[in-house]
């Protein structure tokens, strides 16, 4: 591969990396808004539920994802844009130019979801807060091991060895979110994804702790890239290995059912039957 193609300085001239990066910002603040406003205890008699943030969170990733898909990838996570360079997928300067997009459309959806919510109930705004019996390292693990999951399902539902079509990966993409948050909500707050810890805490001006934000994911994303892609990650089978698996999978066999006998033999999980 060209070094020219690798770091990508020639796409900052389209229009559509632009377009792009355009879309990168505006999913980013359209996902801050709903998934902080989720959690802001706003009607007296409901305080949303660990699993009403968690289903909110996990079906707006999958929503967003695919209505993003094809114009940006469908990023919105610096974890994710990341990971994406490192397997080869984007260039360094779309991966860099991403990150700053994103951390620009966190901010301004922070920043409009402060100016929507009465003072009384903005609370912390959807700031994450370590768990004071947490230390920054456990929660940085944490943050790494769960980011880990969400990139692993994301490279192999990409994968075209997995015949994944229409939102089927989306969905699996948004699941691995739900499953992740579940866990870690109670000790991280569950950011998998550094913008979306960054923008509230710029707006609220609370940044304890942030860098475990951005080092957990950001770690977990590099150790899934190079494990799913050096060590897991199956190969597509050439046409002389598809023929002698094809004539390994024949088997003869003979079926009887009553007074009835039937020959024939499988193939490629087909029964054919065969003529006396």
């Amino acid at each position: 591969m060209k070094i020219s193609t690798v770091i990508g300085h020639k796409e900052l001239v389209t229009l559509n990396f632009w377009r792009a990066v355009l879309g990168e910002i505006l999913i980013s603040a359209i996902y801050i808004v709903i998934v902080c406003g989720a959690g802001l205890h706003i009607l007296p008699e409901h305080k949303p539920s660990l699993l009403h943030i968690c289903l909110t969170v996990g079906l707006t990733v999958s929503l967003l994802a695919s209505g993003f898909w094809e114009i940006s990838g469908g990023h919105f996570n610096p974890a994710v844009s990341l990971a994406f360079a490192l397997k080869g997928t984007i260039s360094v300067v779309r991966c860099v130019v991403y990150m700053i997009a994103q951390c620009v459309g966190s901010t301004a959806g922070a920043a409009l979801l402060y100016v929507f919510t009465p003072e009384e109930f903005r609370g912390s705004l959807g700031v994450l807060q370590l768990h004071p019996k947490v230390s920054a390292v456990t929660g940085c693990a944490i943050e790494a091991i769960l980011t880990y999951v969400l990139i692993w399902t994301i490279l192999s539902s990409g994968d075209p060895i997995r015949g994944f079509t229409g939102y089927q990966a989306s969905y699996a993409i948004g699941l691995s979110v739900t499953v992740g948050m579940l866990m870690g909500i109670p000790y991280t707050g569950a950011s998998l994804n550094p913008m979306r810890s960054f923008g509230p805490a710029v707006v609220m001006n609370k940044m304890d702790h942030h860098w475990i934000y951005w080092v957990g994911p950001c770690a977990g994303a590099v150790i899934a890239v190079l494990t799913y892609e050096y060590v897991f990650k199956l190969k597509a089978p050439s046409n002389d290995e598809n023929v002698n698996e094809n004539q390994n999978n024949i088997k003869t066999i003979t079926e009887t059912s009553g007074s009835y006998q039937t020959s024939g033999s499988y193939q490629n999980n087909v029964f054919y039957i065969e003529k006396a």
